[in-house]
């Protein structure tokens, strides 16, 4: 399970050798959110292995971005110190 943008991190984990048949994105616009297509990746894997983490993971990312955006100023402040 990995949180990678479309257009950088997806391009190094096929161009380290994964197959990309074997990766299953989610695509936060899919959702409601729309990011520079940012995603979630997972092999099918471990997605057939353990759906309830694939999802409970997606579900968190989506809720953490709500938040962010609810407490925009602070959620800024945190990204500036760290």
């Amino acid at each position: 399970m990995a949180s990678a943008t479309w257009y950088n991190e997806y391009h190094t984990l096929i161009n380290s050798g994964l197959d990309p048949d074997e990766l299953t994105p989610f695509f936060f616009h899919e959702h409601g959110l729309n990011f520079p297509e940012d995603g979630i990746y997972t092999l099918e894997e471990t997605l057939k292995r353990d759906p309830s983490l694939s999802c409970d993971f997606v579900k968190a990312s989506i809720e953490g971005w709500v938040y962010a955006f609810s407490t925009q100023r602070g959620t800024g402040h945190r990204t500036q110190v760290y």
